[in-house]
């Protein structure tokens, strides 16, 4: 299992993601148009999939979009895995990590948000349709992280035109509870290791400079899945 920062020359892969979504009945990853993946450009936004050998079987992004009067940035934007991926680690989680944009994308949707906007908090949204029974059991399980002090429901937020829940992540809960599931599942906790060297450094006030060279130090690799270039 492999997760790379989608690029253009892993369109063919996604192509083939997006018919599998399709034929699944996931419409919003049913095709390239349909993730708008344009729009998520340069600081606006990135797109990650999820390689089980040659093949996408999931994927998820972060996007800088308008809340009120400031930007935060939406993560697990257009999450998405195929049916047979769904609950790919054995299991049961009360934090959702058996997800693999959950458990997997997600750290790196935080890593992107350090690098290019550290001073935004990460939130996540869940369409308010309950006509839709997929839609009504995303909420439900948002209400149920909630109670485990994950996430917090902060309001409600119109994007393309649709009513969305908005929810703030609990960033030092959320890496806690995942580290220890990483060493349950024997996962290589090199990204999450970074991402808490980022914390402790800016807590300290320290330049991105310091923790860039700290990071070096430590033998972090600053890119640690390296595009998938096919």
């Amino acid at each position: 299992m492999n997760v790379a920062l989608y690029t253009e020359n892993q369109r063919k892969y996604l192509d083939l993601f997006c018919q599998k979504c399709k034929e699944e009945g996931i419409v919003n990853n049913s095709s390239y148009e349909s993730i708008k993946l344009k729009e998520l450009k340069g600081k606006e936004g990135a797109f990650w999939v999820c390689y089980d050998n040659e093949v996408i079987v999931s994927g998820a992004g972060s996007q800088l979009i308008p809340v009120q009067t400031e930007y935060a940035i939406r993560v697990l934007y257009r999450a998405a895995s195929l049916q047979s991926y769904r609950a790919y680690f054995p299991g049961l989680s009360r934090y959702h990590f058996t997800s693999i944009p959950f458990s997997m994308i997600l750290p790196h949707c935080i890593e992107w948000r350090n690098f290019n906007h550290p001073d935004l908090e990460i939130v996540i949204t869940t369409n308010i349709n309950f006509k839709k029974h997929k839609t009504f059991n995303t909420n439900q399980l948002f209400h149920s992280l909630e109670k485990c002090g994950l996430v917090s429901h902060i309001g409600e937020i119109l994007l393309y035109n649709v009513r969305q829940k908005l929810w703030r992540l609990n960033e030092k809960l959320y890496l806690e509870r995942l580290q220890k599931f990483y060493k349950r599942n024997n996962i290589s906790p090199v990204l999450l290791n970074k991402i808490n060297l980022y914390n402790k450094v800016k807590a300290k006030n320290r330049s991105n400079g310091e923790w860039l060279e700290l990071s070096r130090k430590k033998g972090f690799v600053l890119n640690t899945d390296k595009n998938k270039s096919k």
